[in-house]
């Protein structure tokens, strides 16, 4: 699954319905803020919330699964876009070359 991080000016359409804009397109800057601002009108604390979406993120530590023990970071809230097709994959055989090459 190939994953494409979107920039705040990547326009995403989807149903009005499943936005956080109730708008059928919007940028990935207006979902995000739509978003902060549902999380703001909750009860919790309005600087946690813009911690979590400013793209700086919140100090943390994880532990996963498959082991290798405590590591510290940030987790954040991020917009991705995941392609319904595959990436087509590179033919690393072909070189822009190959023609010149056939012509000598």
């Amino acid at each position: 699954m190939n994953k494409v991080n979107l920039t705040d000016d990547d326009v995403v359409s989807m149903s009005e319905d499943a936005s956080f804009t109730k708008s059928s397109t919007s940028t990935a800057r207006e979902l995000m803020s739509a978003l902060e601002e549902l999380l703001c009108n909750s009860d919790l604390n309005i600087t946690v919330v813009s911690s979590w979406a400013d793209g700086i993120g919140v100090d943390c530590k994880v532990i996963q699964a498959k082991g290798g023990g405590w590591k510290t970071g940030k987790v954040r809230l991020q917009i991705e876009f995941i392609p319904d097709q595959p990436a087509t994959p590179v033919n690393r055989d072909f070189s822009p070359l190959d023609d010149l090459r056939n012509n000598l």
